[in-house]
């Protein structure tokens, strides 16, 4: 407002008649108002930051008026017309805020200050599972990523990922998901960070339990015919498989004789021979155990043949040739061998069994096979026959303690036949396997 005050002078000549004129006027000036923005300020990004330190006022008490601007386009006021407003900025930065304060005579005045905006790092929802089994992926997830910042959303996240398998965070990236996959039972510390494009990080861990599986047996290999029991060791092989590809695992064979076998640290596929002592139809177990004893176990059947039914079979093999060809110019002959082999069975079957006996007639039996063709297989199992019984005569002489010359000798005579039997002289194979059956008999 404009004020002051007038100088009147009286004036004439007339005093009755007075009048007053105006010498002269004065005039009092008015100031312009005073503007203080305040600050400086400071806030996140996406968060409304108060202007309160703002003041402004007028030496002529004029009613004033405010506007407030900001030096960014990502920056607004949620009313630019109060003293005190709040201001909120879309993304990280040093901005400058400026405050014009009008009386509405005077030009208006302005003040500025700083507002320093800082970076919020993102957030989003870690998704693992809570267990997997061995061999299977562990899936990780940040999902529903959230950021203040406008800017920040648009631009883009990226993320990295830490398996929890000893390694560490791999490249960030723009995918959100991570595929882990495990070799062994455990606990995995697994982590995952999001970040946004000004480099804010938010990083979180969760624990998955990864679960044992047994082993897997995938084949058992083993005789599926019946085995002579001269023709020893039986040999079972078992190929198995785990998905824990870091397990160690142990096999074992339970024979169904009251022994077995057990190999520590085995691997894949793991075979394993035994020697039966006596004739029979085994049932033999195999266990594949891991290190976290985790365990898979499969049955299978070995028939073992003793001397009585090789020499019966044989009988029964040769008899089917003699029906089936009763013109053949060798049937005279092979009927011989059976007439010989029964004298065998005979001898077997005495209470004790007479062994030397037996072997002198099996013996003869191959002799006369020899005189045939296409015998081979079948003399060469008779031979068998007759190793087996001297080889557990020896056992038995070295069981009760008998002479080790005698017994020295009988094993002799039992490398002889062996070497006669491998080149296919079979009948003076089966007669050193008598030698060596009398040494040892000699000591029982």
């Amino acid at each position: 407002s404009t004020y002051g005050y007038e100088v009147w002078q009286l004036q004439g000549a007339d005093p009755a008649r007075p009048y007053i004129l105006p010498v002269s006027t004065f005039v009092q000036p008015n100031s312009p108002p005073i503007a203080d923005a305040g600050g400086p300020y400071s806030g996140d990004e996406g968060a409304m930051i108060p202007l309160d330190g703002a003041t402004a006022s007028d030496p002529d008490s004029d009613p004033l008026t405010y506007n407030w601007s900001v030096d960014s386009p990502i920056c607004s006021y949620n009313d630019p017309s109060l003293l005190n407003p709040n201001l909120t900025c879309s993304d990280q930065g040093a901005f400058t805020a400026t405050l014009t304060v009008s009386d509405g005579i005077n030009n208006p005045v302005s003040s500025d200050t700083n507002v320093t905006v800082s970076n919020v790092a993102p957030t989003a929802e870690f998704n693992t599972p809570g267990s997997v089994d061995e061999g299977s992926d562990i899936s990780l997830s940040l999902i529903n990523p959230y950021d203040p910042s406008s800017v920040d959303t648009s631009a883009g996240f990226e993320y990295s990922f830490d398996c929890g398998d000893g390694g560490s965070y791999g490249a960030f990236g723009a995918s959100n998901a991570a595929v882990c996959p495990t070799e062994d039972d455990g606990i995995r510390n697994v982590q995952g960070k999001i970040r946004d494009k000004d480099g804010g990080e938010t990083e979180y861990t969760a624990n998955v339990t990864v679960q044992n599986l047994p082993p897997t047996i995938d084949a058992i290999t083993a005789p599926t015919d019946p085995v002579d029991i001269g023709d020893q060791p039986v040999y079972v092989e078992v190929a198995f498989s785990d998905p824990g590809v870091l397990d160690t695992h142990d096999v074992t064979w339970d024979w169904d004789d009251g022994n077995s076998d057990t190999q520590t640290g085995a691997s894949s596929p793991a075979s394993q021979d035994h020697t039966y002592q006596d004739a029979g139809i085994f049932s033999v177990q195999i266990t594949v155990t891991d290190d976290d004893g985790g365990l898979a176990s499969d049955t299978i059947t070995i028939t073992i043949l003793g001397p009585e039914e090789i020499i019966q079979d044989t009988i029964d093999e040769l008899e089917a040739f003699i029906t089936s060809h009763p013109s053949h110019s060798d049937v005279d002959k092979v009927e011989d061998v059976v007439a010989k082999l029964y004298v065998v069975l005979e001898e077997l079957d005495k209470s004790p069994p007479d062994n030397q006996a037996a072997l002198g007639n099996l013996e003869g039996a191959v002799g006369d096979l020899e005189a045939l063709t296409g015998y081979e297989p079948m003399m060469d199992r008779l031979a068998g026959v007759a190793r087996y019984m001297a080889f557990d005569a020896i056992q038995q002489a070295i069981a009760v303690g008998g002479d080790s010359d005698v017994i020295d000798e009988a094993q002799d005579y039992l490398s002889e036949g062996d070497a006669k039997r491998a080149s296919g002289d079979y009948k003076d194979a089966v007669s050193k396997y008598k030698d060596a059956l009398s040494k040892a008999e000699s000591e029982l």
